[in-house]
């Protein structure tokens, strides 16, 4: 970005120098000549040169804004991340009521069958849950001391095959 500057304003200056010098000059002296470095930085190829420098620098600054922002989001995703693994235990306890059985229920997570009983159709409850984010009509449950490795995530349907109560903790 430096050289892209540098070389504009190099460009610039030099320009504006050699017009006033041509503007200054006597009426009756013989013309100035422009410098070789004048004539090179007027040339068509260093105006080209600059474009492609300037429009290199662009895409130069864009990227590095995307690269920033990505890695902004990363780092903050992770805090919440962390911050909620953290927070599992002070969450409050879900009772959840279903009509068919879990399967790989997670460590720490407890399972016992109802007795039947007139209207309901809810045969199951499962104790030891806590609710880690609800989304897409899907609830996804971990037990109350989740850890990341080897750590379990119960995924169920939140639609009327389902029942939730919540206990504090």
């Amino acid at each position: 970005m430096g050289l892209t500057y540098g070389s504009w304003l190099l460009r610039r200056i030099t320009i504006r120098r050699d017009r006033r010098r041509f503007r200054n000059a006597p009426e009756d002296a013989d013309p100035p000549t422009r410098s070789a470095v004048a004539d090179w930085l007027a040339s068509t190829a260093c105006i080209r040169l600059c474009r492609y420098a300037i429009a290199w620098t662009t895409l130069l600054v864009i990227a590095s804004a995307f690269w920033t922002a990505t890695s902004f989001a990363t780092a903050h995703g992770l805090g919440r991340a962390l911050d909620d693994a953290d927070s599992l235990p002070r969450r409050p306890e879900i009772v959840l009521y279903t009509k068919e059985p879990l399967r790989d229920l997670p460590a720490g997570a407890s399972g016992t069958r109802l007795t039947p009983s007139a209207g309901s159709q809810l045969q199951y409850r499962y104790r030891g849950l806590r609710l880690l984010v609800q989304a897409n009509d899907h609830l996804f449950l971990v037990p109350a001391h989740w850890t990341t490795p080897g750590g379990r995530t119960l995924v169920v349907p939140y639609d009327n095959t389902v029942h939730l109560a919540l206990v504090p903790s």
